[in-house]
C-alpha cells in the first residue's frame, strides 16, 4: 500500500487510512467482523428462498385450482355415462391437452349416444320385423281350426303361413350373417374362384322368378377370376339381384354384365334395372340398417339386404356405387380388386 494514500484490501476485508499524531506518520487500520456480514448474508439467502417457496405454492395452488375444475367436469361425465345419460355438458375452454382431452370427451359421448339410438333403432326393427309374419302365423293357424273353411281357403291360408315362416327364415339368415360381419375380427375365407361362374349359376337360380314376372334378362359375363370370399359374395349379388326383381315392374329388364376395367386395375360388375329408381335424397340412407325406401314393400324386404352388402364391400376393400333416378331404374356398380 503506497503511504499517504488509503487502502482497501478485498480479501482482507481490510480498510487503511494515513494518520498524523505530532508530525508523525502512522496509519490506521480497520477489519470489517465476518461473523456480523456471514450472519446478514445467510439471513438475505433464506428470505429469499422463503418468500420464493411461499411464491412457488400460492402459483401451484391457482394452477391446482385451474387443473380441478376440468377435471372435477370430467369425473361427473364419466359417472353420467357409466349411468347412460349421454347427453353431458363439459365447459372446458383450454388450448392445452386437457382441453384437447375434453373436445375428444364430447366427441365420444355424442358418438355413444349415436350408437344408443341405433341399438334402440335396431331392437325395435327387428321386433316388429318378426312380430308382423308371427301375427300373421297366428291368425292363419285360428282360422285354419274352423271347420267351415272351404279347402281353396285352407290352401291359401297355409301358402301365407308357408310364406311368412320364409319370411322369418331369411331374416334370420340375414341378421346372422350381418352380425357375424358386425365382428371385426371375423376373417374372411378368401378363395379363388370363377366369378362369371358365380353370377351364372345364379341368374339360372332366379330365372323361374323373372319368368313368373314375365321379366326380360341380358347379361354380358367376361370369364374372370377373383381372389374373395365366395360364400359372402354370392350373398352380395343374391341381395342386389332380388332388389333389382323386386323393384321393378312385370315385363321390365335386367342387365348385367361383368369385365375387367383395365383403367383402374379392378373387376366391375354391373347390375342394372329399369324400375321404379330411388329418390335422391334416399340414396344415402339405402345402405342404413332398415331403411326402406317404399315402406308399403316391407313385407318383402327386410331392409338389411344393402347394409350387408356394403359391408362385405367394405372388408373386401372394394367399392359399391349406387346411381338411380326416380322413375328410371336403378344401376349398381361393383368394382373388386383385380388379384
Amino acid at each position: 500500500m503506497s503511504p499517504g494514500f488509503p487502502g482497501h484490501c478485498p480479501s482482507l476485508a481490510l480498510i487503511g487510512v494515513p494518520l498524523q499524531i505530532e508530525n508523525q506518520d502512522y496509519a490506521l487500520f480497520m477489519r470489517l467482523n465476518n461473523d456480523t456480514a456471514f450472519t446478514e448474508m445467510h439471513y438475505l439467502i433464506v428470505g429469499f428462498l422463503l418468500i420464493s417457496t411461499i411464491i412457488i405454492f400460492i402459483a401451484m395452488f391457482f394452477l391446482a385450482r385451474q387443473l380441478e375444475i376440468p377435471l372435477k367436469q370430467l369425473q361427473l361425465a364419466t359417472e353420467q355415462i357409466a349411468q347412460e345419460n349421454f347427453d353431458i355438458e363439459l365447459n372446458i375452454k383450454r388450448n392445452d391437452e386437457l382441453g384437447q382431452l375434453g373436445t375428444r370427451f364430447k366427441e365420444m359421448a355424442q358418438l355413444l349416444a349415436e350408437n344408443d339410438q341405433l341399438k334402440k333403432d335396431f331392437i325395435n326393427n327387428v321386433s316388429h320385423d318378426f312380430q308382423s309374419p308371427l301375427l300373421n302365423i297366428q291368425g292363419y293357424a285360428t282360422v285354419l281350426k274352423d271347420a267351415d273353411n272351404t279347402e281353396e281357403e285352407r290352401i291359401h291360408y297355409l301358402e301365407v303361413i308357408e310364406q311368412e315362416t320364409k319370411r322369418l327364415s331369411a331374416l334370420t339368415k340375414q341378421l346372422l350373417l350381418l352380425s357375424s360381419l358386425d365382428q371385426k375380427n371375423l376373417p374372411i375365407e378368401k378363395t379363388r374362384f370363377s366369378l362369371d361362374q358365380q353370377l351364372k349359376e345364379l341368374l339360372f337360380a332366379k330365372r323361374w322368378i323373372l319368368d313368373d314376372k314375365q321379366m326380360e334378362l341380358v347379361y354380358e359375363l367376361e370369364p374372370i377370376e377373383i381372389y374373395a370370399d365366395q360364400y359372402l359374395m354370392e350373398q352380395v349379388w343374391d341381395n342386389l339381384l332380388s332388389n333389382a326383381i323386386r323393384y321393378s315392374e312385370p315385363k321390365g329388364k335386367i342387365i348385367v354384365t361383368c369385365a375387367r376395367d383395365a383403367g383402374s386395375d379392378s373387376v366391375v360388375v354391373t347390375i342394372r334395372d329399369r324400375g321404379i329408381g330411388i329418390p335422391a335424397d334416399a340414396l344415402q340412407k339405402v345402405q342404413e340398417r332398415f331403411y326402406r325406401v317404399d315402406p308399403s314393400r316391407s313385407n318383402q324386404s327386410s331392409g338389411l339386404g344393402l347394409a350387408i352388402v356394403g359391408e362385405i364391400i367394405r372388408r373386401h376393400e372394394a367399392e359399391f356405387i349406387i346411381e338411380s333416378e326416380l322413375g328410371e331404374g336403378t344401376t349398381v356398380i361393383v368394382k373388386l380388386p383385380a388379384q
